[in-house]
């Protein structure tokens, strides 16, 4: 036992001394030790989050339609809710978008930025008159606490053969009001990530811009400056254009399409065949979606392309449940209406699949 005792000795100066180092025995007993700082707040807007899913979750989901849009529509309703026109946080939303886009494998020469001023505008306010940004921003979207004098569109090309000129629009609006925005406009957004993704994979016959429109919100500003930049050539070119709005309100999911002719709803060659292929989706498959024809007047991104005298289809839900309220939010709408959302993705990804490869201009 006597052996013992230096060894003792040695093992606890040898704890004083590293208790001594980390400092946890230098402070006197009536000194209290420093607080620990505190974090400071995070500046809006929220940093862009790395893009997701990654890569080997599109490998492993590629043959299930809507579920990849599914992990979209929670990164835009966590990571970029409030996404208000001509804000800070809207500009986060698009940059996500298009490093998603990148990160698909879309190249970078395909993806364009198309950003726009408050005053680039003003021609184009076919709903509003009003004087600045703030006040527009304020009234028809919520608070504009990190307002900016800028919007932007996201346009994404892939190009079709190279035989043919045509091509077909597939847009929806990212930006929200002061909601999460998971219905209004996340799950149109997350809809046509998706099917750029899927089109990676596809043989495309036509040109296909996917056009993700920002400031839809306050006047489908971003709409009206897109298309408003386009020659008339390029609007002759044009064979549709397929508008994705409020998709998960409810279980019930519609179409319709339409072109205006001299103030006339006009059925076309374009509307038949889409019309066409819901019909077949219902007969061989049990895919329904209704054919509502309402749905081509409601206040949404395809309105421009009408004024020009295109044919447009418009996918929506045909039920109003959680739109404009805090209520739309994806984790709510799944609590309240379990495996809801998830059907009505893969209803309309499988759709809209079915129009872009069997759309014809030479019908």
């Amino acid at each position: 036992m006597k052996k013992i005792y230096p060894t003792l000795l040695i093992i606890f100066a040898l704890l004083l001394a590293v208790l001594t180092a980390c400092g946890q025995s230098t402070t006197p007993n009536n000194t209290e030790p420093s607080p620990t700082p505190t974090a400071a707040p995070i500046a809006t807007p929220t940093p862009i989050p790395t893009p997701v899913p990654q890569a080997d979750v599109f490998a492993l989901t590629a043959d299930m339609p809507g579920y990849i849009s599914l992990g979209f529509i929670h990164t835009l309703n966590d990571e970029f809710y409030n996404r208000l026109p001509f804000t800070y946080t809207e500009l986060g939303a698009a940059m996500w978008i298009a490093d998603t886009l990148l990160h698909m494998g879309h190249p970078a020469e395909n993806i364009q930025i198309q950003s726009f001023s408050w005053e680039d505008t003003v021609p184009l306010q076919a709903f509003i008159r009003l004087p600045d940004v703030e006040t527009a921003v304020s009234m028809f979207a919520g608070h504009a606490d990190d307002a900016r004098n800028y919007s932007q569109n996201v346009i994404l090309t892939v190009p079709g053969r190279s035989d043919s000129t045509r091509t077909i629009i597939v847009g929806a609006h990212y930006d929200s009001v002061y909601t999460p925005g998971a219905s209004d406009n996340a799950s149109g957004t997350a809809l046509l990530m998706e099917s750029a993704y899927r089109l990676l994979h596809q043989d495309n016959y036509y040109t296909i811009l996917y056009i993700f429109f920002g400031a839809e919100e306050i006047g489908l500003l971003g709409a009206y400056y897109f298309i408003e930049g386009l020659s008339q050539s390029k609007l002759d070119d044009i064979i549709v254009m397929i508008n994705a709005d409020v998709l998960i309100e409810s279980g019930r999911s519609g179409f319709g399409t339409t072109q205006i002719v001299d103030y006339e709803h006009v059925e076309n060659n374009v509307t038949a065949q889409i019309n066409a292929i819901a019909q077949g989706l219902a007969d061989s498959h049990g895919i329904y979606l209704i054919n509502e024809h309402r749905l081509t007047r409601m206040g949404s991104d395809h309105l421009p392309f009408v004024e020009a005298g295109l044919s447009v289809v418009v996918l929506a839900s045909l039920d109003i449940a959680v739109l404009h309220t805090p209520y739309d939010c994806i984790h709510y709408l799944n609590e309240r209406w379990p495996g809801m959302v998830d059907e009505v993705m893969w209803r309309f990804s499988i759709f809209l699949d079915k129009m872009l490869m069997e759309i014809s201009a030479m019908y």
